[in-house]
């Protein structure tokens, strides 16, 4: 549970900072994090895809929660360990 927290809490101060004129501490921080989860998560759809299109469930809803969890999901439908 506390790495799904973790990467929500990324998710919400990333999304957060993106506006220009924000109180969140440490905008610029957050919005470099933001961009760099939308890369890694879109490179880990994009390396996975074959994998995430096997597994269980709709191909729509697996790369969905490989984009936003990432390796978490990944895990869970058994493409790493």
């Amino acid at each position: 549970m506390g790495h799904e927290l973790l990467i929500a809490a990324m998710w919400v101060w990333g999304l957060a900072s993106l506006p220009e004129q924000t109180p969140v501490p440490l905008a610029n921080l957050g919005r470099a994090l933001f961009w760099l989860m939308i890369f890694a998560h879109g490179v880990e759809v994009f390396a996975y895809y074959d994998v995430i299109r096997e597994a269980p469930g709709s191909t729509a809803s697996n790369v969905a929660r490989t984009f936003l969890w990432g390796s978490i999901h990944l895990r869970e439908i058994g493409a790493i360990s």
